[in-house]
């Protein structure tokens, strides 16, 4: 292989690891450099219970004066008195250090689409016997519901065959659980529907009633080894960037002519005073001479002190000079060229070519990526002491598991930073090793002089 096949190669190789490491770049930045985790102090539940007992009138159909969830359906002919009961629980984990509640409870009779009544605290007292607790209690007699819609009826013109009490208790409670607040409301609404089907009864239901929730802590922290990616892709994007420019000088630099080219400046060389370039045609003369090489033309073209006029028709390369409508002309195609043997002269030039551009750019690959490994370790260590305040100790010799960095075989930043210099050394011994063989071997002449 010579020179020009081989820059060839590594340019390709280059272009490809370049092309890599961009990539790696793009990608490394679309991912987070910080994660957030949320970590939950305190969970806290509400319960809100409803309960009731229905009186009934003496009837056939029960065969029993008193009625709890689920032992048969609320006939209004047959209910006299609803006694409910409501109880709130609150469980939370872990048990809080302070709180406090407060409720207010809102009842409504309401005709639907038709209108609405809200109870008076006074109202609710006297006409529900509502209790002031917590876990309060409430009776409702349905004599006296009836007696209310009644009149509402008759005040606004409508009548009202379904109506419902909708007991609302809003409970606000506030706590503390280790350094966090909790401020969170509760309302655990009930509707006593009183119902017209195919018969006049009275529906209770969402009895238990429930509300979680919890407190969280956020806590965001830097995902070093984004970082440490992003860092490893910038250096040998940079690294690829500089020996692919290099690579794309020599290849430029020793790119061989074409074989028409090479002919062409071989022919013309001796007569390059004589020959003059021209983009027309030859004219058209009276007379056309064909010669057999460009030397008989330039004798010619000296006897008749004429310059040589050189065009080209695709392949063809014409030289011609014309005197008196007469037209000396020598005619050259590609298709005639030969290959050149190159001597031993310069198959040796070269091969010491070839072999001092190989130092040289593995030279200078080795010290560019010597000097970058050396700066990212610099900047590493740097952000490990002023960040997260390491020692030099354990920066160098501490292991990096779960980091890019570590590379999955348990890689530490002494190994980079003995790498880097590895490198760096090698480059410039390969840099200096010529002149350093020049000065061993005049040492001793210079010592005797």
């Amino acid at each position: 292989m010579n020179v020009y096949e081989i820059s060839k190669f590594i340019l390709i190789l280059f272009i490809l690891l370049t092309g890599t490491s961009m990539i790696g770049v793009y990608s490394a930045y679309q991912l987070p450099t910080s994660e957030i985790k949320t970590t939950a102090l305190c969970t806290y539940q509400h319960k809100g219970t409803y309960n009731y007992v229905a009186e009934l009138k003496p009837n056939i159909i029960y065969n029993r004066t008193t009625l709890m969830p689920g032992e048969g359906t609320l006939y209004r002919a047959i209910v006299e008195e609803i006694d409910l009961t409501f109880a709130y629980v609150l469980e939370c984990n872990p048990r809080l250090e302070k709180n406090t509640i407060d409720q207010e409870v809102i009842i409504q009779l309401e005709s639907p689409e038709k209108w609405t009544k809200m109870f008076s605290d006074d109202e609710a007292e006297e006409i529900l016997e509502l209790s002031s607790s917590l876990n309060f209690t409430l009776r409702i007699n349905c004599t006296k519901i009836e007696e209310i819609i009644d009149r509402i009826d008759k005040e606004t013109g409508t009548y009202s065959q379904e109506y419902n009490i909708n007991i609302k208790p809003e409970i606000h409670f506030v706590g503390k659980v280790k350094t966090k607040r909790i401020d969170d409301t509760f309302a655990p609404e009930l509707t006593v529907a009183f119902k017209k089907a195919a018969s006049r009864y009275i529906e209770i239901e969402n009895l238990n009633q429930t509300k979680k929730g919890n407190i969280t802590e956020t806590h965001q922290s830097s995902l070093i080894w984004v970082e440490n990616q992003r860092t490893t892709f910038h250096i040998t994007t940079i690294i690829t960037s500089l020996a692919l420019a290099l690579s794309a000088f020599i290849y430029i630099e020793h790119k061989p002519p074409t074989p028409s080219r090479k002919k062409i400046q071989k022919t013309m060389a001796p007569h390059k005073d004589l020959i003059a370039e021209t983009t027309k045609p030859p004219a058209e003369t009276e007379t056309t001479i064909e010669l057999e090489t460009l030397e008989d033309l330039a004798k010619t073209a000296e006897i008749l002190a004429r310059p040589i006029l050189h065009a080209t028709n695709g392949k063809t390369h014409i030289f011609y000079t014309i005197e008196n409508n007469t037209k000396y002309q020598f005619e050259t195609t590609e298709s005639e060229e030969e290959t050149e043997v190159p001597s031993a002269e310069a198959i040796e030039l070269r091969a010491l070519s070839l072999r001092r551009l190989l130092l040289n750019l593995a030279g200078l690959f080795l010290t560019v990526s010597g000097v970058l490994v050396l700066a990212w370790v610099s900047w590493l260590i740097w952000y490990d002491m002023t960040v997260w305040g390491k020692d030099i100790a354990l920066i160098f010799f501490g292991p990096r598991t779960g980091q890019a960095i570590s590379l999955g075989i348990g890689m530490r930043v002494v190994y980079y930073f003995l790498i880097g210099v590895a490198m760096l050394l090698s480059g410039l011994l390969t840099f200096l090793r010529r002149r350093l063989k020049f000065t061993v071997r005049n040492f001793p002449i210079a010592f005797i002089k």
